[in-house]
């Protein structure tokens, strides 16, 4: 997966170039155009990396129901049945025999 990261980098970085080249109607490309063609797409490509890689870490709490959470019994907040502290307030709760 991350040699193909690195192929395209260099695939979009050579594109990048090549148009800005094309644009600027230069042949020899100046620093500024490395800067334009490859700096700025990879420092776009790595915040992007991130802002997908805390996205999946973000789940999803299942919505509450009698079958899956309980009452705290000292600040009364949703707790999961299988819970063994509230994460609410911190007390220890004791499991429900079934």
């Amino acid at each position: 997966m991350k040699t193909l990261a690195i192929v395209l980098f260099i695939v979009a970085g050579a594109t990048g170039l090549l148009a800005i080249s094309v644009v600027q109607k230069t042949v020899a490309p100046g620093l500024g155009t490395y800067f334009g063609a490859f700096v700025i797409p990879a420092l776009l490509a790595w915040w992007g990396k991130i802002a997908l890689d805390k996205s999946h870490l973000q789940q999803v709490e299942p919505t509450p129901t009698p079958e899956s959470h309980v009452r705290c019994p000292e600040c009364k907040e949703l707790v999961r049945k299988d819970a063994k502290v509230c994460k609410h307030c911190g007390t220890k709760l004791i499991p429900e025999e079934a």
